[in-house]
């Protein structure tokens, strides 16, 4: 296909005349320049409304669109066809609002349909609504990004085409100018902390990504016309290798190698080399715009795009301090807490810029010995980000870090680049006992915390984020429950360093790996845990969430499957289309609700505990770490609280923050006349906040992505509040 056919009104100009370059240049300027002030002024938009959402003006609310398409797909959906011995029977259990499918039933018991091939007519029909569900999943994990895509790909489209004369000339030359003014932007996009007031960096990272993606296949395109152009001109691409263009050439080159080292897999497996690339190949193209931009006048782009990089460059010297600079004062102090954790602890006068918010985080490199390694690292700065597990009026600042090949030691010599604050929506600060302009002193009591009950889940190391959450619910008197999902049975001991954190009834710990130190294997993961949270609702969240990694990872299957819709002896909680002011507590009843018709669990929604062992051929290190989680979990309380496998995210947890209901058996329990009752059986008495709306019901998430991505889609069906900590973009 030509170039006349894919763009049948455009035309190669056959004549070139002063009077016509200076009008493409005129309305090339133009367009430009509204096309800046539009880029701009939409970017000053964000910090406008975070602070307005930060207050609570927000669009009117709405019942989510997730769960009502789920509820009718599974309206839609038959009873297996092992349950169901005729579509007659499967379609009176259909309601009567769903006349899809039975008039599809109604159209298979008037025919006749041998018995086999009306089962397997049933099974296609549930897996074509189990697709659509599949679909409806993934569409709201990525709606963000598909609304993001759209808007900037609509407006960067409209300014490169807008007024082209239907001239591919004029069109091949918007097409780069769009790119190389939007290069400011998207540099400034990347500042750490964002220059822009109410906003976290790490939240317009998204916009940066996709605007530079959306300019690279601006440049592409503007290249492409180019050597048709010379082609049709010349008969030639000689004059695409004149110097002027070799510099374009570099400059494409550059923004490909970026764009495809940031691709999700190409940036996980190799992230030092994208980290690098995408530094270096940045100051390259900035100057190979400079020379090759031509004939407007882009050197006040330019002064931009350096000014912009030399600010990254002197935010980061602020920012940091040298261990070595302040060891009168302390040191880092590194504590092995478990053979994949490690405590990291240090004077809070290491922190250059002090946080302000629970839940902050720093970022970390050794100090190279090198003065030039040292310069180095500010250009490329290979810093790894790590969550500080401490409330900003702490002495002893700390971290918990997984073990990776980024090793640390007792009382080296480190760089902190520190603190970034998370945004969240749900605690404020009191400002209003400000009366100097010097910023006020980190108080617990001067947060307001927006929510009535917080349940937080979380995988790994990601308990650093919780431990403060923890810390300001229990003060505030908020409910707070954590569900911690580790793999190895060591890591709790990490815990020891918090106890005073750590309550038996707050924390839920679920072990997924073994529980004997025999045969066990001697690398540990956060990877594994992707999958390690399983909405019981809807068994159909694994298939996008696998991880696809080579096989250095171990790969953990997840047990998925359909949950009763109650259990006996409780009730089960409102639906989220019910969801209101008006709760009812949790009560006993003498029998068994019946459950709705879906499909059966081949295990249960309760999990065992969990129970270390040591066989006869463990060595004594081995005993040793068994003896040490024992009296770890003792000494907490929490040794009826750790349970084997992964948490099935069911009602019981909904009927919790609705409720403040029962979730998991923690075995015998005293009463109020000290007699040993089951939990369950204590769990009516408890004084609990009533009149919870689902609005006030906050769940949060932080830890490996597909963890994240599980509990955003169980905290929107349910019509909860969620918010998720994650560094990946």
């Amino acid at each position: 296909m030509s170039l006349y056919e894919w763009l049948p009104h455009y035309h190669f100009p056959t004549t070139k005349t002063p009077e016509s370059s200076r009008r493409r240049n005129a309305v090339g300027a133009r367009w430009g320049a509204i096309a800046t002030l539009t880029v701009w002024a939409l970017l000053m938009v964000i910090p406008v409304v975070n602070w307005l959402y930060k207050r609570g003006y927000r669009i009117a609310q709405r019942p989510p669109l997730l769960p009502k398409v789920t509820r009718w797909l599974t309206q839609l959906q038959s009873p297996s066809a092992a349950s169901a011995p005729s579509a007659a029977s499967s379609a009176s259990s259909a309601p009567q609002w769903a006349p899809q499918y039975t008039e599809y039933s109604a159209l298979l018991d008037s025919q006749p349909v041998p018995r086999r091939r009306r089962s397997r007519i049933i099974r296609w029909w549930n897996h074509l609504i189990d697709g659509l569900k599949e679909f409806s999943y993934w569409m709201a994990l990525r709606w963000n990004s598909i609304a993001r895509i759209g808007f900037w790909a609509a407006l960067l489209t409209f300014f490169a085409v807008i007024e082209t004369n239907n001239d591919y000339v004029w069109l091949a030359k918007r097409l780069g100018r769009i790119p190389a003014i939007c290069m400011p932007p998207i540099l400034f996009l990347t500042l750490r902390p964002s220059p822009l007031p109410h906003t976290l960096y790490l939240a317009v990272l998204p916009i940066h990504k996709w605007m530079a993606r959306l300019i690279v296949v601006q440049a592409v395109v503007h290249t492409i016309i180019y050597l048709f152009y010379f082609q049709f001109k010349n008969g030639s691409f000689h004059k695409a290798w004149k110097r002027e263009n070799l510099y374009g050439w570099v400059a494409l080159f550059g923004f490909l190698v970026i764009t495809v080292t940031s691709l999700g897999q190409m940036r996980n497996r190799y992230y030092r080399l994208f980290y690098i690339n995408h530094y270096l190949w940045t100051w390259v193209i900035v100057a190979m715009l400079q020379v090759h931009i031509r004939p407007w006048n882009y050197k006040w782009y330019t002064a931009a795009n350096v000014a912009i990089l030399i600010w990254q460059i002197a935010a980061r010297v602020y920012m940091s301090v040298y261990s070595t600079t302040r060891s009168q004062i302390g040191f880092v102090e590194v504590k092995q807490a478990s053979p994949s954790f490690t405590v990291v602890q240090f004077p809070k006068q290491f922190l250059a810029v002090p946080h302000k918010n629970p839940g902050a985080h720093l970022r970390l490199t050794l100090l190279p010995k090198q003065w030039w390694r040292r310069w180095w690292r500010l250009a490329v700065p290979m810093y790894h980000p790590y969550t500080l597990a401490s409330l900003p009026n702490d002495k002893t600042q700390s971290l918990i870090i997984r073990e990776s090949t980024f090793r640390l030691v007792n009382d080296g010599d480190y760089v902190i680049c520190a603190t970034y604050d998370p945004k969240l929506l749900f605690i404020t600060r009191d400002t209003h006992h400000q009366k100097t302009k010097k910023p006020a002193k980190f108080q617990i009591s001067r947060l307001h915390i927006n929510a009535k009950r917080m349940l937080i889940v979380i995988g790994g190391s990601a308990v650093s984020f919780a431990l403060p959450l923890i810390r300001v619910a229990t003060y505030h008197g908020i409910p707070v429950k954590v569900v911690w999902v580790v793999r190895d049975f060591r890591d709790v001991q990490v815990l020891k360093h918090y106890e005073d954190v750590v309550s038996g009834d707050d924390f839920e710990i679920y072990v997924t790996g073994e529980p004997s130190l025999s045969r066990r294997r001697s690398f540990y993961f956060d990877r594994d845990l992707a999958d390690a949270v399983v909405d019981d609702t809807d068994p159909y969240l694994r298939k996008w969430f696998d991880s696809h990694d080579d096989d250095v990872y171990e790969n953990v299957e997840v047990d998925v499957a359909s949950a009763p819709a109650s259990d006996s002896g409780t009730v089960r909680a409102p639906s989220p289309a019910s969801c209101g002011s008006s709760v009812v507590a949790t009560t006993p009843t003498s029998a068994p609700v019946p459950p709705a018709p879906r499909r059966i669990r081949k295990k249960p929604s309760m999990n065992d505990p969990f129970e270390v062992y040591y066989s006869k051929s463990s060595s004594e290190h081995s005993k040793n770490y068994v003896v040490q989680y024992r009296e770890t979990v003792e000494s907490l309380g929490i040794s009826h609280r750790v349970y084997k496998g992964r948490p099935v995210m069911d009602h019981r947890y909904v009927d919790w923050c609705i409720n403040e209901g029962f979730t998991q058996c923690s075995g015998p329990v005293a009463d109020e006349n000290n007699n040993l009752v089951c939990c369950q059986a204590v769990q009516p008495n408890r004084v609990r906040q009533t009149n919870v709306n689902c609005r006030d019901v906050w769940v949060v998430s932080a830890g490996p992505g597909g963890l994240v991505n599980n509990m955003k889609l169980w905290a929107t069906q349910n019509g909860f509040n969620f918010h998720e900590e994650a560094f990946n973009v």
